[in-house]
């Protein structure tokens, strides 16, 4: 899949055959999403009814397509190449597939990776559903942090990798900030993308220097705080338990926070009343005390809970509690 990324476009674009009639999906990508849109001939697979859902978030030098699809096979043909596309695409699929350039084929399995270029005829087969990330790198901007960057074609990288572990998780939280509003925060994170790509593809001794200390530093932060998100109800997380997590020192992580500004027991007390300020602002909560939607967040001193509530959002945990329930309320007989 192809798209321009000498643009950037803060907005993501989205498409899905949901949205045409279904007699016209497989005319619609063959004819004009396929080579207008991602550069590529579109040959679904016959037996199986064909669908996909696309989006597509451009930043400088670099594009991030999310897409689900049935079955099929894409080309990049040589009448294709005219358009003069030069981009190195890493691609990663849910459940595997085949790849095919320059006269070689290569098999690569779930969540493992694999490089193709645009600028040449390439083929590749999803034989079964899948969900692909696929990452656009202008080769003008990645040829210079990787030793080789010819030799890493159709090389493929198996999904325990650490660096594409870390270049698929800041992928994944691009993908979910939705937007990139700052053009100056779009370039930062097309920067972070292409540094560790390059980790990924074997970067020269410079690039790796910088991507330790900016990149990977990035990508390991994001880690970082999805897991303290996804646990905030676990009493036990401590910086200690979270650097063991990722084989770090205690240290190391709180210099990931203090790169921001903030420390870790900052940011978790600010998580932890984010979400209980949520439960507390959810009707479907109403039932319960604050004392329990408290202990849910995280928070094993109630005492210490109504401070820090108060102190974050000039009000009680019981006056969002009343609020809700004075709007869930319904109305009086007159």
């Amino acid at each position: 899949m192809l798209m321009d990324v000498h643009r950037a476009n803060v907005r993501p674009l989205q498409f899905s055959t949901n949205q045409l009639p279904e007699r016209d999906r497989i005319a619609a990508c063959r004819d004009f999403f396929g080579p207008r849109v991602f550069g590529m001939e579109i040959e679904p697979a016959f037996d199986v009814p064909f669908h996909a859902d696309v989006t597509v978030r451009l930043l400088p030098d670099v594009s991030l397509v999310s897409a689900t699809s049935s079955p099929a096979r894409f080309s990049r043909t040589p009448a294709l190449l005219a358009d003069g596309h030069d981009e190195l695409c890493l691609i990663v699929s849910s459940s595997g597939g085949m790849v095919s350039q320059r006269g070689k084929e290569r098999i690569y399995g779930p969540r493992d990776a694999v490089l193709v270029g645009t600028a040449e005829v390439a083929t590749i087969a999803a034989p079964s559903v899948s969900r692909f990330s696929c990452l656009h790198i202008r080769r003008a901007a990645l040829a210079p942090l990787v030793t080789n960057l010819d030799a890493s074609l159709l090389r493929r990288v198996v999904q325990e990798t650490e660096a594409l572990r870390h270049l698929l998780g800041y992928v994944d939280f691009l993908e979910r900030a939705h937007t990139l509003a700052d053009p100056g925060l779009a370039q930062v994170a097309a920067t972070h993308v292409c540094e560790l790509a390059a980790l990924v593809l074997g970067a020269t001794r410079d690039t790796a220097f910088v991507a330790q200390g900016r990149g990977l530093r990035a990508a390991r932060l994001w880690a970082i705080k999805r897991y303290v998100a996804d646990n905030l109800c676990h009493h036990g997380l401590t910086v200690a338990a979270v650097a063991a997590q990722y084989r770090l020192t205690p240290r190391s992580v709180q210099r990931l926070f203090e790169s921001e500004g903030t420390t870790f027991s900052d940011f978790l007390l600010s998580q932890r009343l984010a979400r209980a300020y949520g439960l507390l602002s959810d009707g479907r909560h109403a039932g319960r005390n604050v004392s329990a939607l408290a202990l849910d967040s995280g928070f094993s001193d109630v005492s210490y809970f109504n401070r820090c509530f108060r102190r974050q959002f000039g009000m009680r945990p019981s006056d969002v509690r009343a609020k809700v329930l004075c709007n869930t309320e319904p109305p009086r007989a007159s």
